[in-house]
């Protein structure tokens, strides 16, 4: 008899129409409610020590829960998601928080979760990684988020040159009939660690209503 296959779960085929769009034109999508590793703060995402500790603490978490799982044979066996960053300036408008001082900028980290991950695997994480690695990541949450209606493209590049191409998908979602509302959101599928600035890819996507 043939050993039996295990389960694995699969975001990137999961979430297919969700993480494949176009460079060339924005496109409308529907993204339903999901799960998350979360983590709040405010301030410049660049040489700032606060942002970094969220960073870490939403990988330690996503890490430890995916390996913790597998140690404990719990199936199915899955891949850790990209970061995803929401951001916004408290009282202005989506579009305007590209203009505002990045001191004034909230943020909020966002790691995917499969389904079946559960608040009890979040809470064994953070005090494996208290205990072992003295990181605290008390912060860190498990949410669920329905996004609806978006618009998003595909850019590549450096982040900081990323604002032609925000402008871009802003004026074709103005020329379609939508109006933008909620917040700007994008999915880091490039490591900056390892990935040159003009090779790094990110989802920018922004919730829309008619």
């Amino acid at each position: 008899m043939l050993p039996k296959l295990k389960e694995k779960y699969d975001f990137k085929k999961a979430l297919k129409p969700l993480l494949n769009p176009s460079t060339d034109k924005p496109q409308i999508v529907s993204v339903p409610s999901m799960q998350f590793l979360a983590m709040e703060g405010m301030g410049s995402p660049n040489n700032n020590p606060v942002f970094e500790a969220a960073v870490s603490a939403l990988y330690g978490c996503a890490y430890s829960i995916k390996f913790g799982r597998k140690k404990a044979g719990v199936e199915p066996e899955y891949s850790v998601q990209p970061l995803e960053g929401l951001w916004w300036v408290e009282g202005t408008d989506p579009a305007d928080y590209l203009q505002t001082p990045q001191s004034e900028w909230h943020w909020k980290l966002l790691i995917g979760q499969p389904d079946f991950v559960t608040t009890a695997d979040l809470q064994t994480a953070q005090a494996e990684l208290l205990q072992k690695k003295g990181l605290d990541a008390s912060a860190v949450q498990l949410t669920r988020w329905e996004e609806g209606l978006v618009v998003q493209i595909l850019y590549i590049g450096p982040y900081k040159d990323e604002h032609p191409t925000i402008s871009r998908m802003h004026a074709w979602t103005h020329e379609h009939g939508y109006t933008l509302h909620g917040l700007h959101h994008e999915i880091y599928l490039g490591d900056p660690r390892k990935t040159a600035p003009d090779k790094l890819k990110t989802i920018l996507r922004q919730p829309v209503k008619i």
